[in-house]
């Protein structure tokens, strides 16, 4: 176990346990109590030199339009995580940060990640509102958001399409696009740093979401880009059946069904000719044109049928 976990247990209040019948104690004798608790375990881990920290839930702001990255908290997650917590199964400490408000100059203490196991705690008996956190410390507000998206992006449960347009939001206005002196980043680059979408489906969600950046990505990386990756998007485009890899082109091995093989192919030519719809601009379009070229000639090519031929303009060096 963890130092700060082992010295939870430890000092734990005597009259915090279930014989003891803390649901007797009044209100101030319950936060007497655990203001004392945590007084005790934060000297010890800072003589120790732990930067883990315990706090009282009522000190930390949970702002999760601001900080959470996603749209909407698990009940199921919430649920699991609290038997967690009283079956004394050690959960990592969450994140907060001290935070700069731009209007008063006054800093306040914001939970950063760990929303569901900071609501788990919240539905625990009042003498276990406390909560282990690692603390950061000045932080700006666009900081603190693109923080909390990066520490959800190395744990969590799966995206919905909802959570990855809030992420990508928060990526685009807090300016992690940017790299400075008017240049932004490519597709490919944020994806990359993303890490939980390919670039097709940055590229789709940029040009929809935010037009005037995604034509200024194509017009500064456009001659730097290759054909446009047609993959389908977990969230919106599911075809079942595993993968392989061809070059830029991501192709579905045959399936048993042939009846529901050819349904999930119209359906994907389908969401292929929605996604045309978003495109920002001619040069991406042809990216986009060449790729679905490349696709059908493919499999042209794989039935030892004559391929269709490649146009000069689908020729250029994207």
């Amino acid at each position: 176990m963890s130092v700060w976990y082992d010295l939870i247990r430890e000092h734990y209040p005597q009259e915090f346990l279930p014989n003891n019948k803390p649901w007797q104690l009044s209100p101030q004798q319950t936060a007497s109590l655990l203001g004392a608790f945590i007084a005790t375990v934060n000297k010890i881990l800072e003589d120790k030199g732990e930067e883990i920290r315990l706090y009282r839930l009522d000190e930390i702001t949970a702002d999760a339009v601001r900080f959470q990255s996603r749209t909407e908290l698990s009940v199921d997650v919430v649920r699991k995580y609290k038997e967690c917590y009283i079956n004394e199964t050690e959960l990592p400490p969450v994140d907060v940060g001290t935070v700069k408000d731009d209007a008063t100059g006054e800093l306040y203490l914001y939970l950063l990640d760990g929303f569901h196991r900071y609501q788990a705690r919240k539905e625990l008996e009042n003498w276990n509102h406390f909560i282990a956190a690692v603390p950061h410390h000045d932080m700006t507000i666009d900081e603190a958001r693109y923080f909390s998206v990066q520490k959800n992006l190395i744990h969590g449960y799966s995206y919905t399409k909802a959570d990855r347009e809030k992420v990508l939001r928060c990526y685009i206005e807090t300016g992690q696009h940017e790299i400075g002196n008017g240049n932004v980043k490519s597709y490919r680059r944020i994806a990359k740093e993303l890490g939980f979408m390919t670039h097709t489906s940055i590229i789709s969600y940029i040009s929809k979401m935010y037009p005037d950046i995604a034509r200024e990505i194509n017009r500064q990386h456009t001659k730097r880009q290759r054909h446009v990756t047609i993959e389908d998007n977990a969230a919106d485009d599911d075809i079942s059946g595993s993968t392989e890899e061809m070059g830029d082109t991501t192709i579905a091995t045959p399936l048993a069904d042939t009846s529901a093989t050819l349904k999930k192919v119209r359906r994907a030519l389908s969401l292929a000719s929605k996604r045309a719809n978003y495109l920002a601009d001619n040069s991406l379009a042809q990216q986009y044109e060449a790729n679905l070229l490349a696709l059908l000639n493919a499999s042209r090519r794989k039935w030892g049928r004559e391929e269709y031929p490649v146009p000069e303009e689908y020729k250029a060096d994207f």
